[in-house]
């Protein structure tokens, strides 16, 4: 489906898409029409047995509903832009009997798009002090060796920087340099979300952690050129097919990091070997407890927006409004007890007196 690559380089993309379209073209033909006659009707038809399921498919989430109507859109505006000459005329695909082209089925007025159940904002998933610790402990204590350094720094870093997932797997040594101002203290200049571009301090912890890895992995930081990516495979056979890569590091024989995939990997690998269970989108759960860590400590929502390359503090209040609460504390319940009897009366004192 050559229009999918247009709009995506991925792979996985063109894939879903492709098998989105696949399954609505078996639907529409079991139901003895072909796609170039499908209707809005169908499409209805056909979002019910996506939201019930059937005996061949299970029923889909929100998500996955709305993944495959806007592939089935996306082929139908593709037929529609695409016309070509036939009998002195251009027509297209997707016409009805008298050569006007067809409504596409799946717009968005005609088959609504499913919206996911709202998220709760426990569902962020971040991790309390407790669970952080034991995460930590486990790290420090598998750090003296190749991997488990690599491990060490990537989690010390998004716990500390609170960087989204490809963000900080992304970072080239070159992007990291002394402060100017502070002597021992460190920065990183990066490149976010949507090409933005800032300087944020770097932690010393995490400088040095990340220092340890390359020498533990034989790449002397001394030497290193300011084009490499810090997070590189250890393993490097088979790096066609690695995820998360963008750019000139897609490239065949490039230099290349670790992929997002494998980055979620590494941390549950790490949650589990500390006895936590994973939840959700780990990374992101990571910089959740970097957000809520940082709020807790100054307060300050303008700061944590800054640091979390938010591009509104609309954006950053869904991190901390109401959704890092304290344990309650019983802090009544013993006045209450106190209450439940009457006052004694009062013994007479037996000091000698009388």
């Amino acid at each position: 489906m050559s229009h999918t690559k247009r709009r995506s380089g991925s792979v996985h993309t063109q894939r879903s898409y492709r098998a989105a379209t696949e399954r609505w073209f078996a639907f529409v033909r079991s139901q003895a029409v072909e796609p170039w006659h499908a209707t809005s009707y169908h499409a209805w038809r056909w979002l019910d047995q996506l939201r019930h399921g059937n005996e061949q498919h299970p029923a889909l989430s929100p998500a996955g509903i709305n993944q495959r109507l806007a592939a089935c859109s996306s082929f139908y505006s593709f037929v529609l832009r695409s016309p070509f000459p036939e009998a002195g005329r251009l027509r297209t695909l997707y016409e009805d009997a008298a050569g006007r082209p067809l409504p596409n089925p799946f717009q968005a007025v005609i088959v609504p798009r499913q919206r996911p159940a709202p998220r709760t904002t426990r569902e962020a998933k971040f991790w309390h002090p407790g669970e952080t610790e034991r995460l930590l402990n486990e790290l420090e204590r598998r750090r003296h060796t190749r991997i488990g350094s690599r491990n060490y720094a990537l989690i010390i870093g998004y716990l500390l920087t609170g960087y989204r997932s490809l963000e900080f797997v992304s970072l080239r040594w070159g992007a990291i340099r002394p402060h100017r101002q502070q002597p021992g203290a460190w920065v990183v200049e990066w490149t976010g979300k949507g090409d933005k571009e800032a300087t944020d301090p770097l932690p010393t912890r995490v400088y040095e952690a990340i220092t340890a890895y390359l020498a533990r992995n034989g790449r002397d930081p001394a030497t290193l050129r300011p084009s490499e990516y810090i997070f590189r495979p250890l393993v490097t056979h088979n790096l066609g097919n690695l995820l998360g890569q963008k750019g000139p590091a897609a490239e065949p024989g490039a230099d290349r990091h670790i992929s997002t995939k494998q980055v979620e990997a590494i941390i549950k690998r790490a949650l589990r070997r500390a006895g936590l269970q994973p939840r959700g989108r780990v990374t992101h759960g990571l910089r959740h407890t970097f957000a809520e860590r940082h709020y807790r400590n100054k307060k300050d929502l303008e700061a944590l927006r800054a640091r979390l390359h938010h591009g509104n503090v609309a954006t950053t209040s869904l991190y901390v409004a109401s959704e890092f609460p304290d344990d309650p504390v019983d802090d009544f319940s013993e006045t209450i007890y106190q209450s439940l009897s009457p006052p004694r009366p009062t013994v007479p004192s037996l000091s000698g007196e009388g």
